[in-house]
C-alpha cells in the first residue's frame, strides 16, 4: 500500500517504472523492442512486444519485497517492487500476457488486496471505472522523456497514442555511428581507470524532427571497500546533446529519470536511490564512489573528443551559480569537475600550458598589448568578446583580469640574473611613450597601490632622475623603501 499509493510525490511516477519493466523484458532477436502507451478518457493502456511474463515474474508482482533482479543480470528495475507504483494511478490495474490475465482491486477487504491477483475474462477488459481525467493523462504524456532511450540497451522505440485527440507520437532511437573519441579497452585519467570506453552518435527521431546526442559508455571496477551485493563492475553513461537550444528534462538517471541538477549534460549509473526514486541517496559509499568517477569521466571526454572540446563552454557547469541550489553531495561533484577543469584549462582552451591565463582588462589594454603580456610576462590574455568562452564562464573558472601587477612584470627587473630580450624591448618601447601614457600608468598604480606593488616599483625602470628624460631604476640604498 505504501509503495502504491503513498510513496511517490508524482502521480505519473508509475510510468517510469513500467518503461523500466519494458527495458528489462526479454525480446525475440527479430523484432525492434517497443513500448506503446495508449491513452483515452477512461483508460491508460501500455503494450510491449516482449516474449511474455514468466511464472517467477507473476510471483514477484504478487508478493511483498520480492524482485526478479539478480546480480548477474544487467537490469535497471525490480519487477516485483516497482510494479506497486501503478496503484498511485489506478485502483484496478490489469495485467495481460498470453495466458496471464490478472487484475488487482483496491481497496479490498484489507491491504492484502495489493498483492492478491484476480483472474479476469475478456468481457472485463478496459471497462470504464473512472471519470474523465484529462489533466492526469496530459501529465502522463509530459512525463515521457525521450532521453530515456539513450540509457536503454534494449528498448528502441516509444509510441504514444492519444485517442482523445487521435494523435500519435513516435520516439525512436537510431545509432548513427561512433564519436571522434577513440574506443579504448582501458584508459587511465588521473587516478581513475575506465574500461571498454566507447562513444556513439545517437539520434532520437520524433514526428517533428530529431535530436542528436553524443553518448559515451564505459565500465569501472568497484572498489573492494564498497560493501554491496552488486557486480564487481559498474556501467557509466554520459550524454551530450548536440543542439545547444535543447533543454534536458532531467540530468541524473538510473536508467530512468531521477532528478535535474541543471547541467547541460546527462549521466546514468546504477545509483542507490531514496525510497521514492526521486533522488540519489547521499553519503552512501557506492554513490560517492560513482560520483567521483563520473566527474573525472566528464572532464576526460571534454579533453579527448574534439567535438566536445570545441563546445566545452556550453557543457561545463557554471561553478559560481550552484551554491545554495543543491545538496552538499551534488556540490561536491561540481567541485570535483571544477578541480579537474582548472588543472586542464589550458588544454581545453588550446593555450600553451606554461602560460598564466587572464581575461582582458580594457582599461589596462591602453597601456600594454596582449602580445607584450605574453612575451614579457608569460601571460595569455583572453578577450571574451572575441572568444568562444564568455566572461561569466571565465570568472567561474576563477580566471582573473589583467592587473597592474601583470603590467609591472613586463619591465625588466633591476636584479634579473639573465637578460630577457622581450622585457628589454618593452623598456625601450616605454621610453618612447608620451606623457599621457605615463600619466595613465601612474594613475592605475595609485588606484591599486599596495605594499606588494610598492616593492615591485623599486625593481623596475620607471623613475625620472636629475632632469634626465630617460626612465631609470631607482638607486638602491637603505632609505630607498622609505621614499615610497
Amino acid at each position: 500500500k505504501h509503495l502504491g499509493s503513498d510513496l511517490y510525490t508524482s502521480p505519473v511516477h508509475f510510468l517510469h517504472e513500467l518503461i523500466q519493466h519494458a527495458e528489462d523484458n526479454f525480446y525475440d532477436t527479430s523484432i525492434i523492442p517497443c513500448l506503446r502507451i495508449e491513452l483515452n478518457h477512461s483508460y491508460l493502456l501500455l503494450s510491449n512486444n516482449e516474449q511474455g511474463l514468466r511464472a517467477r515474474d507473476v510471483l514477484a508482482i504478487c508478493s511483498l519485497a520480492v524482485s526478479t533482479k539478480t546480480i548477474e543480470q544487467d537490469h535497471i528495475g525490480e519487477k516485483g517492487v516497482d510494479f506497486k507504483s501503478v496503484f498511485g494511478a489506478s485502483n484496478e490495474p490489469m495485467l495481460i500476457s498470453h495466458t496471464w490475465k490478472l487484475c488487482f482491486h483496491v481497496p479490498g477487504l484489507d491491504a492484502m488486496s495489493y498483492i492478491t491477483p484476480l483472474w479476469i475474462t475478456d468481457k472485463d477488459l478496459l471497462e470504464s471505472h473512472t471519470a474523465e481525467a484529462n489533466s492526469f493523462l496530459d501529465q502522463v504524456i509530459k512525463a515521457v522523456d525521450p532521453c530515456i532511450l539513450l540509457n536503454m540497451r534494449q528498448l528502441k522505440k516509444l509510441e504514444i497514442v492519444d485517442e482523445r485527440q487521435k494523435k500519435v507520437t513516435i520516439i525512436e532511437k537510431q545509432i548513427i555511428g561512433p564519436t571522434k573519441l577513440e574506443e579504448q579497452s582501458s584508459v587511465t585519467f588521473e587516478d581513475f581507470t575506465f574500461l571498454n570506453l566507447s562513444g556513439s552518435v545517437i539520434r532520437l527521431h520524433t514526428s517533428t524532427g530529431y535530436s542528436t546526442f553524443r553518448v559515451y559508455m564505459c565500465y569501472i571496477n568497484v572498489a573492494n571497500y564498497i560493501e554491496q551485493e552488486r557486480p564487481p563492475n559498474a556501467r557509466l553513461t554520459i550524454g551530450f546533446h548536440c543542439e545547444k537550444d535543447y533543454e534536458l528534462a532531467s540530468t541524473v538517471y538510473k536508467g530512468l529519470p531521477v532528478c535535474d541538477l541543471g547541467f547541460n549534460f546527462l549521466f546514468n549509473a546504477d545509483f542507490q536511490l531514496v525510497t521514492n526514486r526521486e533522488n540519489v541517496r547521499e553519503n552512501v559509499p557506492f554513490n560517492t564512489f560513482i560520483r567521483t568517477y563520473l566527474s573525472a569521466l566528464f572532464v576526460y571526454l571534454l579533453l579527448n573528443d574534439i567535438d566536445l572540446r570545441k563546445d566545452f563552454n556550453h557543457y561545463c557547469p557554471l561553478f559560481n551559480i550552484y551554491q545554495g541550489q543543491h545538496s552538499s553531495w551534488c556540490l561536491l561533484m561540481i567541485d570535483y569537475i571544477k578541480k579537474f577543469i582548472n588543472k586542464y584549462l589550458p588544454l581545453l582552451l588550446n593555450i600553451p600550458t606554461d602560460k598564466n591565463i587572464r581575461y582582458l582588462n580594457r582599461d589596462l589594454a591602453l597601456l600594454v598589448s596582449n602580445e607584450q603580456l605574453c612575451q614579457c610576462a608569460n601571460i595569455y590574455v583572453i578577450d571574451p568578446e572575441n572568444s568562444f568562452t564568455t566572461l561569466e564562464r571565465l570568472k567561474s573558472f576563477q580566471i582573473q583580469p589583467v592587473s597592474i601587477i601583470d603590467v609591472l612584470k613586463c619591465f625588466p627587473h633591476q636584479e634579473e640574473i639573465s637578460i630577457n630580450a622581450f622585457r628589454q624591448q618593452f623598456r625601450l618601447w616605454t621610453q618612447q611613450q608620451d606623457e599621457q601614457w605615463w600619466s595613465q600608468f601612474f594613475h592605475h598604480l595609485s588606484q591599486m597601490m599596495t605594499s606588494e606593488i610598492s616593492l615591485k616599483l623599486l625593481q623596475i625602470p620607471i623613475f625620472l632622475l636629475q632632469n634626465d628624460g630617460q626612465r631609470q631604476y631607482l638607486p638602491i640604498n637603505n632609505n630607498t623603501q622609505l621614499m615610497l
